[in-house]
This record gives structure tokens, sequence and C-alpha cells, in this order.
């Protein structure tokens, strides 16, 4: 049996509609929540793709530490296809010109390598290509070719495409001619890429707040799944004049995956992003009508958060998440799906009720969390980090929830009318770093950031694997800047 983890969530907080949002931190264990059940123990399983024959599925893993994961559709088990010690590359030169070379080893073994969207394009036989949006030290689409007649099953890397300067990809799909499609989100519009031309910008879709992709499978439609404006566009591919199509969708859509042989789209995303009241959706989607049925709705849940891509394999929905360690699956509900109809009375039950924010300020004792860290090295880290907290706030640390250390606080508000306390400012050791949160967000700490040392980024955490990596002078000016900004009431990032 493998083993529970627990995980501490960032707490991101947001401005909309000129009012504070929170979401809290969420523990997790992996004990099923009602008719929903989990596949535990990965690392940011922000996408899915089936493997040809439904009997596996591939997740990738979007957080430090990532890993491309193999999932048995029948026990639910779990193995690692990427990295391995004894991984397999041998780049495709003629089909990707342009790539470099393999990922760096130094990257892998750092725990650098981040996989986000993904999608399989299969193959005549057993051998189909994956595509990868990866991020650490490029920004690419990382090609490979996943063996499903070996035994084990194998993954080889063939080639990439490095993205050029300035785009953050997210989302990819193979296009039927060669090459690839893929979305921005810095840039806010989609790219293609061959190999002769490279990589250019498709016309149309510089406003469609693009997030998740699907393509036709005649390749004669791209759906673009519009994260921020609740909503999917459709485009024409191959015809002049291009048709684009926009529908609401009701919350906000992460990724699209074509089920029933491509009769319907499901999409999943969140509701009332970034607050207490976030929900997990998934909605039904005819690719030919744009009809959109909600299927799923559900409170945050703890430790999941909420899905960014769901997939029905057999008589089961799959959701997939970016903030959490666990896949999510439940009975599919009842729907009609040459039709995509909304389920009848009595299905899987719906939210009747949001989620209370679990994080709250406590008065368990400082000292007592600090001496059960585990691991030394991150102790000693987060004990200075305390220490260096205290001095630039003037405040005494209190835990929030079960595994942050808070410092100060300040009164959040937002639209539903809703409003609480938060920490200014904390710190909390996670298994994979020392999360730090600076709660002004980082844009407007660019030139700190610049000279801070080696670290990642959420929306409002920071991630630290040791202290020495960063300078700690640097550091104690971030969170003093982010905390005075705080007291001034200026908002969070």
């Amino acid at each position: 049996m493998r083993a529970r983890t627990a995980i501490v969530l960032c707490a991101w907080l947001l401005l909309a509609s000129g009012g504070w949002v929170v979401a809290g931190q969420e523990a997790a264990g992996c004990e099923p929540a009602g008719d929903i059940r989990f596949i535990c123990d990965l690392i940011g399983p922000e996408d899915l793709a089936i493997v040809p024959g439904d009997e596996w599925v591939v997740a990738s893993g979007n957080q430090e530490g990532g890993r491309i994961h193999l999932v048995n559709v029948a026990d639910k088990t779990t193995s690692v296809l990427f990295p391995t010690p004894d991984r397999t590359e041998r780049l495709d030169a003629t089909t990707y010109p342009s790539c470099p070379g393999p990922l760096e080893a130094e990257e892998l073994d750092n725990d650098e390598f981040r996989a986000h969207g993904l999608y399989l394009k299969p193959g005549a036989g057993d051998v189909h290509d994956l595509y990868v949006v990866h991020h650490g030290r490029r920004e690419s689409i990382e090609v490979f070719e996943l063996d499903a007649g070996a035994a084990p099953m194998t993954l080889a890397w063939v080639g990439c495409a490095v993205a050029p300067e300035g785009l953050r990809l997210n989302s990819v799909v193979a296009l039927p001619e060669g090459g690839f499609a893929a979305t921005s989100t810095s840039t806010g519009d989609v790219w293609e890429w061959s190999a002769d031309a490279g990589w250019s910008v498709i016309p149309g879709t510089d406003d469609t707040t693009p997030n998740g992709l699907e393509i036709s499978p005649d390749g004669a439609w791209l759906y673009v799944a519009g994260w921020r404006g609740e909503k999917l566009t459709r485009l024409s591919r191959g015809r002049t004049p291009r048709q684009r199509d926009v529908v609401p969708i009701g919350f906000r859509p992460d990724n699209l995956r074509f089920v029933a042989g491509g009769a319907q789209i499901l999409a999943a995303g969140h509701g009332n992003f970034g607050t207490p009241e976030e929900t997990s959706n998934v909605a039904v989607i005819d690719p030919q009508t744009l009809e959109v049925r909600r299927i799923f709705q559900h409170p945050r849940i703890d430790g999941f958060a909420a899905s960014t891509a769901a997939i029905r394999i057999g008589g089961e929905i799959w959701l997939a998440t970016n903030r959490g360690r666990m896949i999510a699956w439940f009975p599919a509900p009842e729907y009609n799906r040459s039709r995509g109809t909304a389920p009848p009375p009595g299905g899987l039950r719906r939210a009747q009720r949001m989620a209370e924010l679990k994080t709250r300020k406590n008065e368990a004792d400082v000292e007592a969390f600090l001496d059960g860290i585990e691991n030394e090295k991150r102790r000693d880290d987060c004990r200075a980090v305390v220490e260096l907290m205290a001095e630039v706030t003037g405040k005494p640390p209190v835990m929030w929830g079960d595994s942050i250390i808070g410092f100060g606080s300040y009164h959040y508000r937002y639209a539903t009318g809703r409003e609480g306390d938060w920490m200014a400012t904390g710190v909390s050791p996670r298994k994979q770093s020392l999360t730090v949160y600076i709660q002004t967000g980082f844009q407007r700490h660019a030139a700190l950031m610049e000279k801070l040392g080696r670290h990642t980024t959420g929306k409002s955490c920071l991630y630290i694997k040791r202290l020495e990596d960063v300078d700690v002078d640097v550091l104690r000016d971030l969170v003093r800047d982010s905390y005075a900004l705080l007291s001034k009431g200026q908002s969070a990032g």
C-alpha cells in the first residue's frame, strides 16, 4: 500500500471586483469524500491522457519534483514513466531540427522538471506520441514515444521545441499535418509550431484568454478554453474567412478533452476561483452545436482543491488538479452521451453548501510544531525564516491551520460580501520545499526577485529548497516590503 502523504497548498490571494479573495491551505489524506475516491502520492497531476485501450492513463506533474506518471485504470496503482535513472533519449533531428538536445540531467536530478499540459497522439500500432508542456530551465514542448506494447510500458524522449522568449505555455495538441499548437497564457493567444516554419501565432486567438486546447479529430477546428473569460472559443482551420464562435461556460474552464469518439468535449475547471467557495466543475460540450451542460459541481476538496481536467474512462469520471497530489475519480453521472444533456435528479450529488475556510489562526504551540519537523535541514531553515519574519514584522509567530506559521494579519473582503482576516506573511515546511507566503505577489517586487537566488513561485508562494540557495538579506527585504504594503492597505497579488 502506498503511504499517505500530507500536503500544504499555497494560500493564493487575488483581487476580484475590488475585494479580497482568499483560498486557504488544505491538508490531505486519501480518504474518500462521499462518492469521490482518490489516487494519491502524485505531484500536481494537472492533466490526464488516456492510452488507447482504456487500461492506462498518463498523468502530468506540474509542481516542484513533478513526474510523468502511468496509472493503472483497474487497480489505480501508479508508476513513474519520466524521469527515471535509466531513461531513454534519442533525438529525432529530422522532425525536431531546432531542438538543442535532451533536458539537462542536473535539472531532472534537482527536481526542476515540471510537466503541465499533455496530448497523446495515437500511433498505428502500440507506439504513440506524447506531447508535454514543460516548465523548467527551458520553456518548451517535449515530445516522447510511449511504447504501450512493452512490458513494462516505456517512455522515450525524442525531441522538443523551445518556446520563443516571453511565452508561458499551458496546453498542447498535435496537428494532423505535423507539428503542434499550444496556448500561451502570458501573451494571451495560441501558437503553432512546425519543423519548417518554427513558431507563429495563430490569427484570431488574441482575445481567447487561453488555457486548455483541443482539436477536432479531422483537424478542422480548434477549441480554446477561455479560463479568465469563462468561455469557449471555436476556431476553424484551413478555410477563409476563418469561422469563430464563442459560448459562455459558467465557470473557468481549464483543460478540454474529446470523449465518446469525438462526439463530446469534457471541460473541467473552477467556480469562484481562489475563494473559500471554490468549486470543481465539469461540463459536457457538443462540438457541433456548442451546447453546454454542466454535469458535476462540488465544493473544494481537502488536498485536491479543484479540477483542472476531466476524462471519462469506462464508467468513471477522473479529475486532475494542479494544486494537490491526487487524482479524483467517481462513477460517471448518467447523461445522454450523444447530446450531452444534464444528469437526471438523484444523480451524483451537487454542492448544497460551500466549503468553509479551513486555515484559521489558532493557539497551537509553534515551538512544538517546529520541533516536530522530521527533516533536520528543513527544520533549521524554517526556524531561521521564523526569526527573520519576527524581526521584520515585530509580530509573534502564530499557527494558522496545522502547518503554517503566520505573522500579523490583515482584513479581506470580496464581492459576495464575505470578509475575514488572513496572515500578512508566513512560512510552511513542505516536503519538497520551504514555502514563504508573500501575500502581495511578486510582480511589484521584480527587482528583488532578480537578486534573490534560486527559487520558484506560485501566485503568492515562494518555494525555496534550501535557505542557502537564496540571499537571506534579499529575502528579508522582500518580506519587509510586502508586509509594509499590506500594512498600508494595498492589495495582495
